[in-house]
């Protein structure tokens, strides 16, 4: 059966059931937690004793799907891709409606290419991989999957990072940047955690696709298209750090690039 990915970006709110039967027995506690996602300040940051069972069927779930082994130089990482589609479409104001339709346009050609010289890789939290993510690695669009921590972009496993040395590892997904919490700490969103979590082992070779990346829908915001890339954040200096424009590429350069 073909997975029609137009309708992989359709909010929650608009149905009752998780879209992957295989995580049916899941239905309200996976429903619950992505049609209202808690806000960045909100009390829950962590995994609690009712995801633990779910967590347990998604390790079975990748296990059983994903691919040994990364056999392409070429690594697309995509981080929580689906939330501002699934949990966040609410958020989108007039000014970033543009933004949020091409990168959308863009995540379901990316998804929906026939032939590829590269690994695909997710990263997703088990609410969304149980409902809709996991439908993608069971279709062979993504060869391997790992689950991050709560709204994080820290992996549940750090040996995750090791899966990506030596790899050319383009960037993709939600959330970029760095945003203020409500209590002056500054919050580094999941897709720049990662690449900050790679930047700092240093074994890959970190590149961006600008057109298949969006910032965080604040209503402070007119754009979810980041102008610069921020890869990681120099605590002392209270500055970010910004991936080189070189290594920053639309989606045409990557497919360019990977050819």
């Amino acid at each position: 059966m073909t997975l029609d990915l137009e309708h992989l970006v359709i909010p929650a709110q608009k149905r009752n059931f998780v879209r992957n039967p295989f995580f049916k027995e899941w239905n309200d506690l996976i429903l619950k937690n992505i049609k209202k996602r808690p806000e960045y300040d909100d009390d829950k940051r962590s995994y609690d004793a009712e995801d633990q069972k779910l967590i347990n069927e998604c390790n079975f779930h990748i296990k059983h799907f994903s691919k040994n082994e990364l056999d392409k130089e070429n690594v697309l990482l995509l981080m929580h891709p689906l939330y501002k589609g699934i949990s966040h479409s609410d958020k989108i104001n007039f000014f970033q409606y543009s933004d949020s339709r091409n990168y959308d346009k863009a995540l379901i050609k990316i998804l929906g290419a026939s032939s590829r010289n590269y690994n695909v890789v997710l990263g997703d939290t088990v609410h969304f991989f149980g409902d809709t993510t996991s439908l993608l690695t069971e279709h062979g669009i993504v060869e391997k999957n790992f689950l991050t921590e709560y709204d994080s972009g820290v992996p549940m496993d750090n040996r995750i990072l090791e899966w990506f040395d030596g790899k050319n590892v383009f960037s993709a997904g939600a959330y970029h940047g760095v945003s203020q919490g409500a209590d002056g700490i500054p919050i580094v969103h999941c897709l720049t955690t990662f690449m900050r979590l790679l930047h700092k082992r240093g074994k890959a070779n970190i590149y961006a696709v600008n057109d298949l990346i969006v910032n965080f829908p604040s209503e402070y915001s007119e754009y979810l298209k980041p102008e610069g890339i921020v890869i990681d954040r120099d605590r002392k200096a209270n500055t970010e750090i910004f991936l080189p424009k070189e290594k920053v590429l639309s989606l045409n350069d990557f497919y360019n690039f990977v050819k």
